[in-house]
């Protein structure tokens, strides 16, 4: 048994702000979007539908809703065009690791910009869009529009891969990376990693201390986590 604690140092999480906004046009070509201030991420609401029989409610079902987002900015990038289909990819700063959050299939709408006389103190004008976005469907998952990756739970080398790609390098530009190419570079920094080859067959690569043989045909897989579905069959996903 072991006694609650609400004061565990690391586990003070808090969002403290935003940062490393990026543009990306349809070209997948980024450039930093300085004076961004603010995204505000929204959902539509989620249509539940209720089920009865005989008039006792016996459940319901509910289907995704669509993201959508407010920016706020000082000052926005060139190659923003509203109405024009973009990316977008920024970081919010949580303790002391971060998110990185990839908007996609993004289209922009102006709200009221309003124009105050001078005064003798100067305040900038705040531009702000109305975002609306289309999911991106993807095989043996829900279509989204939204995705996150958490610094704290990815594997060093798959978050430098995925930062030089959103960032680029000496040697290469920003650009911004498919869902697919994201999911597939999470999947391929694995440590153990579990193919499904789409015949009743899969496949388990790892170091040999996770991944070894027991016996002739017997085998042993350490590391990763198995959901089982019955007695004969389960789940076992790649980490």
């Amino acid at each position: 048994m072991t006694k609650l604690n609400w004061y565990k140092a690391h586990e003070r999480i808090f969002d403290s702000g935003l940062s490393r906004g990026v543009f990306y046009s349809q070209n997948e070509f980024g450039v930093p979007w300085n004076g961004l201030v603010s995204v505000e991420e929204q959902s539509t609401e989620v249509d539940r539908k209720q089920r009865y029989v005989d008039g006792e409610k016996y459940g319901y079902s509910r289907s995704p809703g669509s993201f959508s987002a407010k920016i706020e900015a000082y000052t926005y990038p060139d190659e923003f065009e509203e109405g024009s289909i973009f990316g977008l990819s920024y970081r919010v700063e949580r303790g002391d690791w971060y998110q990185i959050h990839l908007i996609y299939n993004a289209i922009a709408t102006s709200s009221e910009i309003i124009y105050a006389t001078l005064k003798d103190s100067v305040d900038a004008l705040l531009f702000r869009w109305s975002v609306s976005t289309t999911p991106v469907q993807l095989l043996g998952a829900t279509a989204s529009a939204h995705i996150f990756v958490d610094s704290n739970t990815i594997y060093d080398w798959a978050l430098t891969d995925l930062e030089d790609i959103l960032y680029g390098t000496p040697s290469q530009d920003a650009r911004f990376p498919s869902l697919e190419e994201v999911v597939q570079l999470v999947e391929d920094a694995s440590i153990v990693k579990i193919t499904d080859h789409g015949d009743g067959t899969w496949s388990a690569e790892g170091p040999d201390e996770y991944v070894y043989m027991t016996d002739v045909t017997p085998f042993e897989i350490d590391y990763v986590t198995a959901v089982y579905i019955d007695a004969e069959s389960y789940t076992v996903h790649s980490l």
